[in-house]
């Protein structure tokens, strides 16, 4: 389904919901007469902090769409909750957000995912551009959910192959033990990659000597590791402590400035930016700090726009989804 298709869907509930029991024309949940809401949860604080600032792009590029005259003459408006990157927490701040929102927009994290899914699948809420390719989402994907992000297994696949293409021959993996680390793994194996020592870590451990000195008496020339930023800095410098320097692989979620330092990489790291981000950044005239967050906040502008707001006296805040999608009685089902 399309992006204009869950919204519309959205809208169309949403106006059901606002117009059913009152003869119509009230403000449907997440919609009034001058801003449409979204939510987001997203840890801003937790070991995985750092993806806090997907917030700060959405925001901007909800800025530019409202400095552009918003949709229908209505400001895009973002409501973020920190999440902490624990599911129950997500679970609490979703539940604090479906009250005023539309949809949810660049949710970050591949458990607190999964789990903000079982809170907005009942009630038939989209969420728009998750931060995450983990596998479920590929397996039975959601009718409320429209994914931007690549699976995981993809780009395992990719780091497994590479490793054999650099000649190691024996082959360390450190993986996070959640959907996140497991659908990254089990893309290394698709590769055909024999890993000849695999570790997992929970991601709220701080120590990694253990497992530097672990990876290091097993006598390994590369590690592939699977881990957000903050376990990957102190993981390599874990290893650093010891003098270990096997080859290292990492994920994209952790290829950033401070892992390269962490790793002793010097030089200039290449911005390689999607099309989107760059052109966010060329309207603010200046470097955004979001990642692919404006990916999906761009699918919000351009796909309501296309939908269009109707709040007619007469409306109910309906929008027709078009030939092929499911109506809103269907949506309120869930998944």
């Amino acid at each position: 389904m399309s992006v204009s298709g869950l919204l519309a869907l959205g809208i169309a509930a949403c106006g059901q919901s606002a117009s059913g029991g009152s003869g119509g024309g009230s403000a449907s949940v997440g919609v009034t007469k001058t801003a449409v809401t979204f939510g987001q949860t997203v840890p801003s604080s937790g070991p995985a902090a750092l993806y806090g600032e997907s917030t700060a792009g959405v925001r901007a590029y909800f800025a530019m769409v409202n400095a552009q005259g918003g949709v229908d003459g209505r400001k895009l408006k973002l409501t973020a909750l920190d999440d902490q990157y624990e599911p129950s927490v997500a679970v609490q701040q979703t539940r604090k957000l479906i009250s005023s929102e539309l949809a949810e927009v660049a949710v970050n994290g591949s458990a607190t995912t999964k789990a903000v899914l079982n809170v907005l699948g009942p009630q038939g809420i989209p969420i728009i551009g998750p931060q995450t390719g983990a596998t479920y989402l590929f397996q039975k994907t959601p009718r409320i959910l429209f994914n931007v992000w690549p699976e995981y297994t993809i780009e395992g696949k990719l780091l497994g192959s590479f490793a054999q293409r650099l000649g190691l021959k024996k082959v360390g993996v450190l993986y996070q033990n959640d959907d996140f680390g497991q659908s990254l793994y089990q893309g290394v194996l698709a590769s055909g990659l024999k890993p000849a020592k695999v570790i997992t870590y929970d991601p709220t451990q701080t120590d990694f000597s253990p497992q530097a000195q672990q990876f290091k008496s097993a006598g390994v020339d590369g590690v592939i590791i699977l881990a957000i930023p903050k376990p990957t800095i102190a993981f390599l410098n874990a290893m650093a402590a010891l003098n270990f320097k096997p080859a290292r692989l990492m994920s994209q979620v952790s290829a950033i400035p401070q892992s390269r330092r962490a790793a002793g990489v010097s030089g200039k790291l290449h911005r390689g930016l999607h099309p989107v981000t760059a052109e966010l950044e060329q309207s603010a005239g200046q470097p955004v700090p979001a990642g692919h967050a404006p990916v999906p906040a761009r699918s919000i502008g351009v796909d309501l726009r296309r939908v269009g707001v109707d709040r007619g006296s007469g409306g109910g805040g309906r929008a027709q989804a078009g030939k092929g999608e499911p109506d809103a009685q269907q949506l309120h089902k869930g998944p």
